[in-house]
C-alpha cells in the first residue's frame, strides 16, 4: 500500500515560536497521565512533521483473517509495516524555552482505528517521551530510559487514526538519543482487540487453543486461583492473544 512521506526536519527556536512555558513534571510513578505535556508546547501554531499511510481495505483484511483463523493462526488487528524513521531524518525539533530539546513525529492514517508502533529504544536518562492522540492526551505515562527492554520498546495502543510521538531531554542528550532511538514498525489498527479475540476461530471440535489449558478440566487444578482472571497482549503489535 502507498506511503507517503513528509520528511523535512525543522529547527525551532523557542521564544519565536512558543510562549512562554512551565516546565514539564516528570517522574511520575503512575502510568496514566490526560495532558501530559503543556498545550503551550503543543499548541504553538508548528507544523509538525508527519508520515502518512493509506487507508486500509478493511474488507480484504477480514477476510484474510477468516482464513488465517480457522488455520489457527493468531488472530490479528492490525497491520504491522516495517519502517526506519530516525531523529536525524525524519521530524521535528523544537528547541523548548527552558533549554530542553523536544523531537515530535506524527503518525497517521486516515480511519485507522488505532496505532502503535515498535522501536529501537537504547535512550539517555533524561529523555521523557509520550505518545499523543489526535487531542494531545495520553492515557499511558511517560516512557523514559527504564523502559528498555533488550534495546527494544514496544508501544501500547493509542486510539484514533493519529500518534504523535514527543520526546523531551537535555540538549546535552540529544545526540545520544539520535543515535539510540528510531521507530522500526508502525502497527495500524482496522479493528479493535477484543473483536479480533472475539473473532478467532477454533478449530473444529476443540475447546481451547493449542497454547492453552482448558480451565474446566483437572490439568487446571493447580491454577484454580489464577483461572479467576484474565488478561490481553498484543503480540508485535498487530496479533492479540489472552
Amino acid at each position: 500500500m502507498a506511503e507517503s512521506q513528509s520528511i523535512g526536519r525543522r529547527m525551532i527556536i523557542g521564544a519565536s515560536a512558543i510562549a512562554a512555558v512551565c516546565g514539564l513534571a516528570f517522574g511520575q510513578t503512575e502510568r496514566v497521565s490526560i495532558d501530559p505535556v503543556p498545550r503551550e508546547k503543543l499548541d504553538a501554531g508548528l507544523v509538525i512533521d508527519a508520515v502518512h499511510f493509506a487507508p486500509l481495505d478493511v474488507g480484504s483484511l477480514l477476510a484474510e483473517d477468516r482464513v488465517r483463523e480457522l488455520s489457527g493462526a493468531v488472530p490479528r488487528f492490525a497491520v504491522n509495516k516495517e519502517v526506519d524513521y530516525t531523529p536525524e531524518q525524519f521530524g521535528t525539533v523544537q528547541i523548548l524555552d527552558d533549554g530542553r530539546i523536544a523531537w515530535r513525529l506524527k503518525i497517521e492514517c486516515e480511519d485507522a482505528r488505532s496505532v502503535n508502533i515498535g522501536t529501537l529504544f537504547d535512550v539517555p536518562d533524561s529523555m521523557s517521551m509520550y505518545l499523543l492522540n489526535a487531542q494531545g492526551q495520553s492515557f499511558w505515562g511517560e516512557f523514559t530510559s527504564r523502559d528498555n527492554f533488550q534495546g527494544q520498546m514496544w508501544s501500547p495502543i493509542v486510539g484514533g487514526s493519529v500518534m504523535e510521538i514527543y520526546a523531551e531531554m537535555d540538549e546535552a542528550d540529544w545526540a545520544e538519543f539520535a543515535a539510540g532511538f528510531r521507530v522500526t514498525h508502525v502497527n495500524i489498527g482496522y479493528r479493535g482487540v477484543g473483536e479480533a479475540l472475539r473473532g478467532g476461530a477454533r478449530v473444529a471440535g476443540t475447546r481451547s487453543d493449542a497454547c492453552h489449558t482448558d480451565v474446566a478440566c483437572e490439568e487446571a487444578d493447580p491454577w484454580c486461583v489464577e483461572v479467576k482472571g484474565a488478561a490481553c497482549y498484543t503480540i508485535f503489535g498487530s496479533g492479540a492473544c489472552s
